[in-house]
């Protein structure tokens, strides 16, 4: 029987630990490709991440400081002023229904309707004072301003001579004595806006409180 030469005895001994290592590095290399896609997957959360808080911050200041409940009622008050009655629609609960009987009881003729709607709400004024959540929405409490289109025509000296055109004169005066009062709306958020729903009070105070000779 022939001896094994040295170095053949070497290669069979060393065979087995050489698998031993192969297996060892090729663990080592799986193991680093493994934690490679680790990192980019948490690089790339991270990422998306910021990417989200970014595009949610000027959101988020919209929301806190533009889309506010004043900034709201001043558009929906301008809609009143300017008889935009899609806008009325948007933003009020009930508004357009009373301007709708309001200009009817005034006069039949439209123009003349329209001459009144915008002289009687040319003083308006709404000035949020304050302002809670409640379990229905945010209840918001306001000053509201105007003349009161019934003292007015009860005050014109002369009703024989265009009576509309001297009242519609005196309706829009800012001089006029003018009576504020302090109502209660309940506001809905929307995305862009809040959607009011009105109180009596509110309604009394934008017809400058005439509501009371429709109580006697």
């Amino acid at each position: 029987m022939t001896r094994k030469k040295r170095s053949e005895a070497f290669l069979e001994k060393s065979h087995p630990n050489r698998q031993n290592t192969n297996k060892y590095n090729n663990k080592k290399i799986q193991d680093k490709r493994r934690n490679r896609r680790k990192r980019k997957q948490r690089d790339s959360l991270i990422k998306l991440l910021l990417v989200f808080i970014i595009l949610m911050i000027p959101l988020f200041l919209y929301q806190k400081f533009i889309n506010t409940p004043q900034r709201t009622i001043n558009k929906a008050v301008a809609s009143i002023k300017n008889l935009d009655y899609e806008k009325q629609e948007k933003y009020f609960d009930k508004i357009t229904n009373v301007e709708d009987i309001l200009k009817k009881s005034y006069s039949s003729d439209k123009k003349e309707q329209e001459e009144f709607l915008k002289a009687n709400f040319a003083n308006l004024k709404v000035d949020v004072k304050g302002k809670k959540r409640t379990k229905d929405g945010l209840e918001v409490e306001v000053d509201v301003t105007n003349i009161s289109y019934v003292d007015v025509y009860d005050n014109l000296k002369n009703k024989d001579t265009n009576v509309h055109a001297t009242y519609i004169k005196k309706l829009s005066n800012d001089n006029q004595d003018k009576l504020t009062i302090r109502a209660k709306l309940l506001l809905e958020k929307k995305f862009t806006y809040y959607k009011i729903y009105e109180s009596r009070d509110f309604v009394n105070g934008i017809l400058g409180g005439a509501l009371k000779y429709s109580d006697k």
